[in-house]
Order: C-alpha cells, then structure tokens, then sequence
C-alpha cells in the first residue's frame, strides 16, 4: 500500500519532509483528509509500510499518522478533571520478539513519576494484555489478571479515562 501511495515526487516529498523535520529536531505529522472519498477512509491507513526505511509510518514517533475530520465547526479542548487516569496495557504478541514488559512498564513510570507525584495522573497496568480484558476494563466490570501459572484471577478496576495533549484543568 505503501508503494501504491507514495512514489515519484510524492515520495521524495515526503522523505524530503521527514528530513527537514528531523534536522530542526521535530516530527512530521500525516493527516489524512479523506473527505470525498469514504471509500479510502476505511482502508487501514496506519499499516503503511515504508520498506526502505523498515518501518511502518503510524508506529513511528516522529512521523504520527491521524485521521483528520473536516467538522463544520472546531473541537475544542477536553476538559477532564485531574488525576487523568492512564490505563497501560503491554502487550507481547507470540509471533514477535519477547519484549521486556517489566522493564518497559518501569522506564514508563520512571518517565511519568513527576507528573504522578504531582498528582497530575495516575499510571494503571492492564494486568492481562488481551481485548477482552481491555473491554472488560473500559466498561468498568470485573476484569481478569494474569499469574504466571496461567490460572485467571479476578479483580475490580475502576473506571477508563482517555489522554489528550489539550487538557483544560477544571
């Protein structure tokens, strides 16, 4: 898809921008303004595959992909009271490498130990990394943990609050 999208000149655009970017030490984010074409709008933008560069653009921190939305007025902050509540769910898909969970939960909470003693958000781990539990979690029923034995304890969590980089105190 990847190919089929971005070649010739829009493809050396986009290199062209990613390096621009990268040398003023930034990111280049991708909107997708599909309007006008809803057929386009539901193809999996966020699987485009850069082989060269071997990765996929929406994975990547310095090249976010969003789909944009021509709304006939503009949407203004959220406003959510504080703590924000951060739900972290770490997965570890079978068919890739083992990741190290435990250390990527603890350089997370590292990372955001200031703003969790400021009392600005509070970290919350998914303790089974899988969709049901997630749905389970964001409808704030019993959801299930995982013990290394593979038994399924359960447990009560509260409720699921989203991040945006706008939030309004109050």
């Amino acid at each position: 898809m990847f190919r089929s999208v971005f070649t010739g000149e829009l493809l050396g655009q986009l290199r062209s921008s990613i390096d621009h970017a990268r040398e003023r030490g930034h990111g280049l984010r991708i909107r997708l303004r599909l309007k006008g074409v809803p057929e386009l709008a539901e193809l999996p933008w966020e699987f485009l595959y850069d082989q060269e560069q071997d990765h996929f653009l929406a994975t990547s921190t310095t090249t976010p992909m969003v789909r944009y939305l021509d709304l006939p007025q503009a949407v203004g902050p959220l406003r959510a009271k504080l703590p924000l509540r951060v739900l972290v769910v770490i997965s570890g898909p079978r068919n890739l490498p083992a990741l190290d969970a435990e250390g990527e939960w603890e350089r997370l909470k590292q990372t955001l130990g200031p703003l969790e003693a400021a009392g600005w958000i509070v970290l919350e781990r998914l303790p089974c990394a899988t969709l049901d539990a997630l749905r389970r979690r964001a409808r704030g029923e019993p959801s299930t943990s995982c013990t290394s034995s593979g038994m399924v304890a359960s447990t009560r969590l509260r409720a699921m609050a989203c991040c945006t980089s706008r939030v309004r105190r109050g």
